[in-house]
């Protein structure tokens, strides 16, 4: 049973959550069993005993006294709380938006013919709708409401006070919003899987887009820009998606906000990835933005990749008073399993960008090996390090090991190239003849071009050194 979905489900409710469901599952409308009752409660005061109070045979003793067990009785008791927990999530995702119930009761005073409910429904409806931010979900709405007084002037036969062009003005919103955010989330995405995708749809709505009044939409502008910007590499696009962000967030729902900030970051790490040095203080205000503005922590949680991601932006600038303070603040955001470990490697990464070397590796050496993406990281800071220090040796056995990790660990063809990149790079460092003018001036070729490659900015000060 610790393992069932039932278990699953009950371990990501909230403490709030919990509370609630006790008393939506009292209500006889939505349960009328005392034993669904009874295993519930067994779950609230026995989930701190963690799996073995929790086998199956154990929890139908504490249920059904004196009694066999019963599997299959076991089964169906499991299986009617899960179906009445979903139950209860749908019903709280459902409330998250106070238009869907009015929308709901209008449909059903429209089917009753109640004329003047329907339309004090509407009214009502109109009103919630006129609170929400002008996204995706606002127009959906807006269309389904401008539908239902359609239908229910054609039901009364009131043909000739249709609103078709408000209705239809709506649809084209929703779906102009719809497709643009997913042709985004596909773009990005293909960028990272190199997965192929059919965009020729997209050129006929660009196109559309760019002459008609549609673009003065805020957030059709907004997704948009943002297409362009990740398709196109327009950096002018990426400016007007960035002010829009800033300046004009108001009108964003936090989903729609949030979604276009981390397609803007996206757009930054590219461009510095490629080894343009100009997105550094652009990707680092984005990430202070991001911070200040609660988008980048999402129920009380903030990505451990993005954590690194901004220690990573603030080094290249050395703001080493904000970031130790963002190191220690914001590490309790982070899930628990990569707390210490993320936060000790940050630190290292500061003591190596200071030149404290041996403070550095003392806190490499606390680092976690769980964390794939982690480990691989702190080898590249280790390599960095033994370079530095002229510890030849243990770099030549560090290469050669990290080489045969790549090999074999399946890894995202992304960041198996830039660590492969790396590998090679340090390894013609080290094999670099001084003056050798044709070889040093074709590995500095060969390093500013590479197209994945984080560490250019190394590499280069290390060629630079070799005369």
């Amino acid at each position: 049973m610790y393992t069932s979905d039932l278990f699953t489900v009950f371990s990501s409710f909230t403490g709030s959550e919990k509370r609630s469901f006790s008393k939506f599952l009292e209500s006889p409308y939505f349960n009328q069993k005392q034993d669904t009752i009874d295993l519930w409660q067994f779950l609230l005061k026995n989930a701190r005993f963690g799996a073995p109070a929790f086998k199956k045979q154990k929890v139908f003793e504490n249920l059904f006294l004196g009694k066999p067990y019963n599997d299959k009785v076991m089964r169906h008791l499991m299986s009617r709380l899960l179906k009445t927990m979903e139950q209860f999530l749908a019903y709280a995702e459902y409330k998250t938006t106070p238009t869907n119930e009015t929308l709901h009761l209008t449909r059903s005073y429209k089917d009753r013919k109640l004329v003047k409910l329907f339309q004090k429904s509407i009214r009502a409806a109109e009103i919630q709708l006129g609170k929400m931010k002008q996204g995706q979900d606002y127009f959906h709405i807006n269309y389904l409401l401008e539908l239902e007084k359609y239908e229910f002037a054609e039901s009364l036969q009131r043909s000739s006070e249709n609103n078709l062009r408000e209705m239809s003005a709506a649809l084209d919103k929703h779906l102009l919003i719809s497709k643009l955010k997913q042709a985004c989330l596909l773009r990005s995405h293909q960028s990272v899987f190199k997965t192929e995708y059919d965009f020729s749809l997209m050129e006929l709505l660009l196109g559309f887009i760019k002459n008609s009044s549609y673009k003065n939409d805020p957030t059709i502008a907004a997704f948009y820009h943002c297409y362009l910007a990740l398709n196109k590499d327009d950096e002018n696009a990426f400016q007007s998606l960035k002010e829009t962000i800033k300046h004009k967030q108001i009108l964003f729902s936090s989903k729609d906000l949030r979604i276009l900030y981390l397609f803007s970051m996206n757009f930054c790490i590219r461009k510095l990835n490629t080894g343009d040095p100009i997105y550094i203080r652009e990707a680092f205000e984005l990430y202070r933005f991001g911070l200040v503005n609660d988008i980048l922590i999402v129920n009380n949680i903030l990505s451990h990749f993005a954590y690194n991601n901004i220690v990573s932006i603030g080094l290249k600038l050395k703001e080493f008073d904000w970031l130790e303070n963002f190191i220690e603040q914001y590490k309790i955001f982070i899930l628990p399993r990569y707390q210490e470990s993320y936060s000790t490697y940050n630190r290292a990464r500061i003591f190596f960008t200071k030149r404290d070397y041996t403070k550095a590796m003392e806190l490499l050496h606390e680092v976690s090996e769980r964390d794939l993406l982690l480990n691989l990281d702190a080898k590249v800071m280790l390599l960095k390090l033994y370079y530095e220090l002229n510890e030849y040796d243990a770099l030549s056995s560090l290469l050669a090991s990290f080489k045969i990790m790549l090999t074999r660990k399946k890894l995202l063809s992304y960041h198996k190239t830039h660590y492969s990149n790396i590998i090679k790079f340090t390894n013609r460092l080290l094999n670099l003849k001084p003056r050798d003018k044709k070889a040093h001036d074709k590995l500095e070729n060969d390093i500013r071009t590479a197209e994945v490659l984080q560490e250019k900015e190394w590499l280069l000060v290390q060629l630079a050194l070799i005369k």
